[in-house]
């Protein structure tokens, strides 16, 4: 919670909403939090852990290495030393830092995510007639 960074405060989930909301990619959540000293108000926002035990096992890449290229999202996939070819990927889920790879990608290529901007930056440089 911004207001005391901080703290934890411990509660209960007591609804979720079945709606998402698709700019924020958000749902409304209840959770009961004892407030004796009162410290918490009413339409406070706060971020909220929820434990889980749902895990799946799924091919995912580091956030900087997504790169979008007009209206497609793209890697970079290493294929020598300096060799590198754009590869065209659907993108899901993004959790702590890393993407999922529904589509594109095969399990063990190697992607680049420090230098994936400046190979975009060449990509979209050729497109445009530049040497």
């Amino acid at each position: 919670m911004d207001t005391y960074p901080n703290q934890q405060f411990t509660g209960k989930v007591t609804y979720v909403s079945d709606f998402l909301d698709p700019r924020t990619r958000t749902a409304r959540v209840r959770c009961e939090v004892p407030n004796a000293d009162m410290r918490l108000k009413l339409d406070m926002y706060a971020n909220v852990n929820l434990p889980t035990t749902f895990s799946r096992r799924t091919l995912a890449v580091p956030v900087a290495a997504i790169q979008n290229v007009g209206d497609k999202t793209m890697v970079f996939v290493r294929k020598a030393d300096s060799l590198f070819e754009p590869r065209p990927v659907t993108a899901g889920n993004t959790v702590r830092g890393l993407v999922e790879i529904t589509q594109g990608l095969a399990e063990g290529e190697p992607v680049v995510t420090t230098a994936a901007f400046h190979l975009k930056s060449i990509l979209v440089g050729k497109d445009l007639g530049e040497e």
